[in-house]
């Protein structure tokens, strides 16, 4: 194994440093040109790498090489290409609900495949530096050096994680299990939602609740599974904010503008271009100038009701109960009959202006 592992790393050469104190590189293939990161990791279970080698799991960087040596272990991992959590929070402060629930539904998926191994994987190190969110706006979970295996040993005898998301039972206070991890999603909550750490959680949110089940000092006490968290967060998105403050001014910014991702933003404007020159070079023959702009302006807004419903703007779909459920097909047919109702609405609408305000007689 050591010699092809060690002839197989060979095929990598490195192209620039990413992070030198912790040896991250990132490396090309010589032959495929592809392009990977390499770590070399002291600290880390071969167990967890090598199932994760053979069994991927969406969401987590795959793995193409392992070789280990001389008490360290050099990995090979597929790049994914965006920006962490940390980075995003960092450059445009607090993260809306509405894009906070979709991460998190997307977070627990991942944890959940990790927690319903053969023999369960711990994460132990859930923190925004190792959540990125993909140029696609999706959710990737990286950096699996202090993971381990559920064993349900005694207490931990190796102490990982990071101050302010580990559990206090990965400090020695006792055994780590899946709770560890969903005790480091409530404090990424808190984190996501307040735009930095704080040890307290938000109080004027209603994911609240959530975060104060999931960071509760007692394992015994959180959320006994991620699917039982993921459960609680889908019954979240369905009941309102009770504080306005719960808003964020992000949060009213136009769908492709409110993640502050460059490409989001640069796909969006000539979309918006587009519709606002259609609308504003809309013509119809006999319309007085007052009648022609009332009409451009409401097929401005039937455009817009239409992106927001796509988009979930301001959370819109919540008002459409089809629009809830977890089942794919169903939400698309919400999501379609949500938009069919606002554009026949402001069509409605617009029809009834000019007749009845501008005296126009359909001929």
């Amino acid at each position: 194994m050591d010699y092809d592992s060690r002839l197989e790393l060979s095929f990598y050469s490195n192209i620039s440093t990413i992070n030198e104190a912790h040896r991250v590189y990132l490396v090309q293939h010589i032959e495929t040109k592809k392009i990977y990161i390499k770590k070399i990791l002291s600290v880390y279970n071969l167990s967890v790498y090598q199932r994760l080698k053979d069994r991927p799991v969406y969401g987590i960087p795959r793995i193409y090489c392992l070789h280990e040596e001389n008490n360290e272990l050099t990995v090979i991992e597929e790049y994914i290409s965006g920006s962490t959590l940390e980075e995003i929070l960092e450059n445009s402060g607090a993260i809306s609900e509405t894009d906070t629930e979709k991460y998190l539904l997307e977070l627990c998926d991942i944890v959940h495949k990790l927690h319903t191994e053969t023999v369960p994987i711990i994460h132990r190190d859930i923190k925004p530096s190792n959540i990125i969110i993909t140029s696609h706006g999706h959710v990737a979970l990286i950096d699996l050096n202090a993971a381990r295996p559920n064993t349900h040993k005694k207490e931990d005898t190796v102490l990982l994680g990071t101050k302010g998301y580990a559990a206090p039972e990965q400090y020695g206070f006792g055994s780590s299990d899946i709770t560890a991890d969903i005790y480091a999603i409530g404090m990424l909550i808190n984190t996501m939602l307040c735009g930095k750490f704080l040890s307290e959680p938000i109080s004027d949110s209603r994911f609240t609740p959530i975060i104060r089940r999931c960071t509760m000092l007692d394992p015994k006490e959180r959320f006994r599974s991620v699917s039982e968290l993921r459960s609680a967060i889908l019954r979240n998105i369905s009941t309102p904010s009770r504080t306005p403050a719960a808003a964020t001014r992000r949060d009213f910014l136009p769908p492709g503008f409110r993640s502050g991702h460059p490409l989001h933003m640069l796909l969006a404007t000539p979309v918006y271009l587009f519709l606002l020159w259609i609308c504003l070079t809309l013509n119809i023959k006999d319309l007085t100038a007052g009648a022609l702009w009332y009409t451009r302006i409401l097929f401005l807004l039937m455009f817009f009701s239409a992106v927001a419903c796509i988009t979930n703007y301001l959370n819109i779909q919540s008002i459409m109960p089809l629009c809830r459920s977890s089942q794919k097909p169903v939400k698309l047919v919400g999501v379609l009959a949500l938009t069919a109702c606002l554009v026949a609405v402001l069509f409605f609408v617009m029809l009834l202006g000019v007749i009845v305000v501008f005296d126009y007689s359909i001929p």
